[in-house]
Formats: C-alpha cells, sequence, structure tokens
C-alpha cells in the first residue's frame, strides 16, 4: 500500500497503537485491500472497478461491513489513492448517510483509534 509520505509517521502510530483483534483487523483489512486495488490498476483496470473486484477477495478474516466501512474511513486518509476511492464510493451512493463524509468516518472507527486518526488527519 502506497501511503502518502506526508501520513507515513502518523500511519505507522497508527498501527502501533491499534493492535486489538477488533482495530487490527480493521486496518488489515485496509492494507490487504489497497495492495489488490493497486495490483489490479497496474493492470489497467480503474480504481472502481478494481475495488469492487477485489473487496471480497481479500476479506480473509469475513469482516462485517461496519468495519469495512472504518477502513475505507482509514484509506481515504492515508493512502495515496485514498481520496480518489472516497470520492468514487460518494459518487455511486445516492443515500447520503452512506458517503464516507468527516463525522461519519469517525464514527466508524473504534474509540481507541479516533485520537491517532486525528493526528493523520492534521
Amino acid at each position: 500500500m502506497e501511503v502518502r509520505a506526508s501520513k507515513q509517521e502518523a500511519w505507522e502510530a497508527f498501527q502501533a497503537a491499534n493492535q486489538d483483534v477488533y482495530d487490527k483487523a480493521i486496518w488489515t483489512f485496509g492494507v490487504r485491500w489497497a495492495d489488490a486495488i493497486e495490483a489490479l490498476m497496474d493492470q489497467g483496470q480503474s480504481l472502481g472497478d478494481a475495488a469492487l473486484e477485489s473487496q471480497q477477495e481479500v476479506n480473509e478474516d469475513k469482516i462485517p461491513m461496519s468495519m469495512v466501512t472504518g477502513a475505507m474511513a482509514i484509506l481515504s486518509e492515508v493512502w495515496e489513492s485514498g481520496e480518489a476511492m472516497r470520492q468514487w464510493h460518494n459518487a455511486r451512493v445516492d443515500d447520503r448517510e452512506a458517503r464516507w463524509e468527516i463525522p461519519a468516518k469517525y464514527d466508524a472507527l473504534t474509540k481507541s483509534a479516533k485520537k491517532v486518526v486525528s493526528e493523520i488527519v492534521r
């Protein structure tokens, strides 16, 4: 996963601070998903097609959608293609509640992750 250079230190701190089973499952899925999307994009797929194709394939831990949403929120902040992915997602959903907006992101993340994510967002 290509992390934004400006977010590398905060990303490493986030990973170190979030080692419990729940939080680690979220960010581990996010890394696997970003890696899979990048690989498919290298083969010529669009970001959206790559995201849709790879989401279930990389969900080895069978995490629920609420945790996938947490991973998407983290990716939108630290991954090089995260903002483009957020915009793609928001463009395809009709329901405003389903869009990845800043307040929704923080609600989707666990309490222990919120402080570290606030460092990433700065």
